[in-house]
């Protein structure tokens, strides 16, 4: 039988209804992860390089993640209160309760368009519960402490953000030139911390969702679902799933890092002078 029909088999017994004990529901969550690690091959260290691998470590955690919400089995626990500590339970329960839902009578997967600009849109999976409100989820796995969130030219948050002022482009645009904040001034710096305050919020909520403004837009994330991982063998540490208000609360929590934003101001490979990358903590 090949990899992918045993993930349909997996999968077919989550969907089945029927109510089992928390060892059994273990063993089949390790199942269900370990049959999309073995599909795609990510216990083999010498088959992809990081970069690959971080990849395709996300694909497989969007497919969980569908796995787990699409999933009859997990509405039946849901709506029948049954007490279980597994991951996927666990995730879909905790999700759940910050939208006062009290029975889950149908959930539906959204199909995301893309943005007006033709970019991929900031939400990984979208799901429509009971027919009344969607659930735009982004999904970040990380086995560090922070986790890299987005990465913007300096062109595209004057114009998404609507920056206008002429010393904070500077400021920002020398980031980027340099990579980090290590040839600034201390006068640079609080300056820097002080007009970032005037727009951190919505800063902060352009990074993680894709848009600086409250929006209803599936193609926007309102929430996020973080996975922790162990750096050995990608097992998953913990998980964290909160509504993009949280979330946002949470990385302002962190103003220590980032010019008073919260989130890290770093580059990724290749982009060095061309665009920031901005990281946010992984939530717990």
């Amino acid at each position: 039988m090949s990899s992918s029909a045993r993930l349909r088999e997996t999968h077919t017994a989550f969907g089945s209804g029927k109510t089992i004990n928390n060892e059994e529901a273990k063993a089949r969550t390790c199942d269900l992860l370990n049959s999309l690690y073995e599909r795609e091959g990510i216990g083999d260290k010498s088959r992809y390089s990081q970069g690959k691998l971080s990849d395709l470590l996300g694909d497989v955690f969007e497919e969980l993640t569908q796995l787990i919400f699409l999933d009859p089995f997990h509405w039946a626990n849901y709506n029948s209160k049954i007490n279980s500590n597994t991951l996927e339970q666990s995730i879909f329960n905790k999700t759940l309760s910050h939208y006062d839902v009290e029975y889950i009578e149908s959930i539906h997967k959204n199909d995301i368009p893309k943005r007006d600009n033709g970019s991929e849109p900031k939400t990984d999976c979208s799901f429509r519960v009971n027919n009344k409100f969607n659930i735009n989820l982004s999904i970040k796995q990380s086995t560090r402490d922070q986790v890299s969130a987005a990465e913007f030219s300096v062109g595209t948050m004057k114009q998404e953000l609507e920056i206008e002022d002429p010393e904070l482009i500077q400021l920002l645009e020398k980031h980027q030139r340099v990579g980090s904040g290590k040839d600034f001034s201390e006068k640079e710096k609080t300056s820097l911390r002080q007009k970032m305050s005037n727009i951190k919020e919505p800063f902060i909520r352009w990074v993680l969702s894709g848009s600086a403004a409250k929006v209803s837009d599936i193609r926007y994330a309102n929430h996020i679902l973080t996975y922790g991982l162990r750096k050995e063998n990608k097992n998953v540490l913990f998980f964290a799933t909160h509504p993009l208000q949280h979330a946002i609360e949470k990385v302002l929590s962190s103003e220590k890092r980032g010019y008073g934003t919260g989130l890290s101001w770093t580059y990724a490979t290749g982009s060095k002078g061309k665009k920031v990358q901005f990281k946010c903590p992984m939530f717990k």
